[in-house]
């Protein structure tokens, strides 16, 4: 029996000298910037309301983001604390230093070659700082309103435009860092700028009773070809499908994944209440009235009052024997009734007919000392009285602005009758009065601005028109070459569309 428990007592002894000592759990290895983390995380719970509380906050994750900066493995947490640092700053409305904050979180991420699949935290930080940057843009082209005075209802158009097409590239830029929430959020902050712009376009708040230039500016914007800009018709349906396919591609499941796709199935109804009917069986499109192309006529009416330079020296002139007369420029009074129709295929391409009245006169002197006849003195008196006839083409060109330029020109019949007489002596004898057409052309250029039912009209142009017409005893006297019996024009008046 005491054998026996001798050698249980050595096998126990046996065993426990082998018997290893237990060690302590392993340690888990350490995060990179772990603690660090925990602190943003913390910083970020913490509730903030009022603008101490705020400020409090920006102290914290800047404390977080000087640690972190150029820790090794801690850039995505930089980034990650800068983002929160622009959320901060633009809480207390300072929307200059958050945008600098989100500018320096995306500038990083491109310095430090971060890429989705090695650094994806980084690179979600990153993205929502492009996209909150974009936001600035749209909050540009939200702010921006169309001004309903005829003088600047272009140019605001223009100005949301432009301010439509900056939005629509800042958030194209979200999506070049590969972030998929970003990506699809961008997209549908897009697709509500285009629904937006096509409201603006569709409907703008134009008060009745605004002249035609409005709706005239209007109906250029539907029908822009700027392929810049998303087609008016449909680009809603394409828009929001371009959404709702990004977030079905990337399989995101978000807020604004939901909105994408609740809009597409919207816009898609809503393209279908829409569609035109299918076209008509041929005998009935045949036998259909055509509409019309446009509600008013296209004739238009003017009347002008002019200023002539004659091609010939028109003033008074007095001259010693044996040295030729030459008189001095002078401008004389003119006016016209001019007719105009613009072309139902091209209503920028206009014919026009134009008749008026001109008269061109005056009085002179030349010594003849040694003359019995004429001497010592001569005076003389002449006049023309010219009716121009034009006919010719106007073409206004297509430019976006409320002031209109249209090259005109034509051929030109001056119906020419000249009278003239001269005294010497005491004695005043009268020239049989002469008549006869002198043919030729203008040119020019004519401006327009629409006011009331027609447009104030300033014209230039150069008409020359000669003539066989006997001058030698009117026109010669003052006019070095005689035969061109017009010159430049200029013509100031208003005109009636209807």
């Amino acid at each position: 029996m005491i054998r026996q428990t001798f050698g249980a007592l050595c096998v126990l002894w046996a065993l426990s000298a082998h018997a290893q000592v237990p060690k302590k759990p392993a340690e888990a290895k350490r995060v990179p910037c772990d603690m660090d983390a925990r602190r943003l995380a913390a910083v970020l719970q913490k509730p903030a309301k009022t603008p101490e509380d705020w400020q409090g906050r920006i102290k914290e994750l800047k404390a977080v983001s000087a640690k972190v900066m150029k820790a090794p493995g801690c850039g995505e947490l930089y980034l990650e604390a800068r983002l929160r640092e622009g959320e901060a700053l633009q809480a207390l409305k300072k929307p200059d230093e958050a945008k600098a904050a989100y500018a320096s979180v995306v500038a990083d991420w491109t310095a430090r070659k971060f890429n989705v699949q090695e650094q994806p935290a980084g690179t979600e930080a990153a993205a929502h700082a492009r996209y909150l940057l974009a936001g600035y843009t749209m909050q540009v082209f939200d702010d921006l309103d169309v001004d309903t005075a005829p003088a600047n209802v272009e140019k605001t158009f223009s100005a949301k435009r432009d301010a439509f097409k900056a939005a629509l590239s800042a958030y194209d830029d979200v999506s070049t860092l590969n972030s998929p929430e970003w990506t699809v959020s961008a997209a549908v902050r897009q697709a509500e700028a285009v629904e937006r712009f096509i409201q603006v376009i569709k409907d703008p708040a134009i008060p009745a009773g605004l002249d035609e230039m409005a709706l005239e500016t209007l109906a250029r914007y539907r029908s822009t070809q700027d392929a810049s800009l998303p087609a008016v018709e449909a680009s809603i349906l394409g828009a929001w499908s371009l959404a709702a396919g990004r977030a079905r591609d990337m399989d995101v499941d978000s807020d604004d994944a939901s909105v994408a796709t609740t809009a597409e199935e919207r816009a898609r109804a809503a393209a279908e209440a829409t569609r035109p009917p299918p076209p008509k069986p041929a005998e009935e499109v045949k036998s259909a009235a055509p509409p019309p192309r446009d509600q008013k006529l296209g004739l238009e009416v003017g009347f002008k009052v002019a200023g002539i330079l004659p091609a010939g020296r028109a003033g008074n002139v007095s001259a010693a024997p044996d040295v030729p007369a030459v008189g001095t420029r002078a401008v004389v009074p003119g006016g016209a009734l001019a007719l105009r129709f613009r072309m139902p295929f091209a209503r920028s391409l206009a014919v026009g007919a134009e008749g008026g009245f001109t008269r061109v006169g005056g009085t002179g002197t030349r010594a003849y000392a040694n003359d019995p006849d004429f001497g010592p003195e001569l005076s003389y008196r002449w006049q023309l009285e010219m009716v121009p006839v034009l006919l010719g083409l106007a073409w206004e060109l297509p430019l976006d602005v409320p002031l209109k330029i249209a090259p005109v020109a034509g051929g030109a019949a001056v119906y020419t009758r000249s009278t003239g007489s001269y005294t010497a002596g005491g004695v005043t004898t009268a020239n049989a009065p002469q008549a006869a057409w002198a043919l030729g052309f203008y040119a020019g250029l004519e401006l327009s601005v629409p006011l009331g039912p027609g447009a104030i009209t300033v014209e230039g142009r150069f008409l020359s028109a000669r003539t066989d017409l006997g001058l030698k005893q009117v026109y010669k006297w003052v006019n070095t070459t005689p035969g061109d019996v017009q010159g430049a024009n200029l013509l100031a008046g208003y005109r009636l569309s209807f």
